[in-house]
């Protein structure tokens, strides 16, 4: 159970906390952070709330839109310092807002530059920090062959899930970051072809017709993985 607060620069963002942490809620979904200290400052406040209700301590996680003001697109990589941070995702539409920018996207449906740099810093500060990278959301829910497009983009650039502004997205949505059948046969076997590869002290070899080494396998794990905690068989 996720909830979604109000922003940090609105006089609601704390009030949101404190009238639902009763519920206990598994996740808080926090916009327009900009600093490290402000997440702080949330988790402080949800200490707070969790030690008045008797909930676990740090048992409620963050997932944080990271980069909605351009003082967070320059200091994201710090964000999966705070304990509580399980996700990153970015924003487009408050970005180019704050930047004066009347759009985000070119002719070819593309990100501009500032806005694919947000997208890539988020990307590896999530995956630097290990928690989850998440894509934002694509706003032309009509555009069912956009958003494919986009999700299969992301998805190929390591993201592992994406934000949705309308249920009829979600079925795209989880196509598209889904492992497939065979792409998770084709990861299970090359997991047990590195156990093999390995007791002979191989690390490096050829499988079905391509070369592989570590980094394959640390993809193909991460793949079987993610599958696991999908209960995707």
């Amino acid at each position: 159970r996720s909830v979604r607060i109000n922003a940090l620069d609105t006089p609601w963002a704390l009030k949101d906390i404190e009238v639902t942490m009763q519920n206990a809620p598994d996740t808080y979904v926090v916009p327009k952070v900009s600093t490290l200290e402000e997440i702080e400052d949330i988790s402080h406040e949800i200490s707070k709330w969790e030690e008045a209700y008797k909930h676990p301590p740090t048992s409620v996680s963050l997932i944080l839109v990271s980069t909605e003001t351009p003082k967070s697109a320059l200091q994201v990589s710090t964000f999966p310092d705070c304990e509580r941070v399980v996700g990153m995702t970015w924003g487009a539409e408050d970005l180019a807002a704050a930047l004066g920018a009347p759009i985000n996207r070119g002719a070819d449906n593309r990100y501009l530059p500032p806005f694919e740099y947000s997208r890539t810093m988020t990307l590896l500060s999530a995956v630097a920090g290990e928690v989850q990278p998440i894509d934002s959301v694509y706003v032309d829910f009509n555009d069912d062959a956009g958003l494919e497009e986009e999700c299969l983009f992301a998805a190929a650039m390591g993201f592992t899930g994406k934000l949705t502004i309308h249920p009829k997205q979600i079925d795209i949505v989880n196509a598209a970051f889904s492992p497939s059948v065979e792409e998770l046969d084709e990861a299970r076997r090359l997991i047990e072809a590195f156990a093999e590869a390995e007791a002979v002290g191989r690390m490096a070899f050829s499988f079905e017709g391509k070369m592989v080494d570590a980094p394959h396998l640390n993809r193909a794990r991460k793949m079987v993985d993610r599958a696991a905690q999908m209960q995707i068989d």
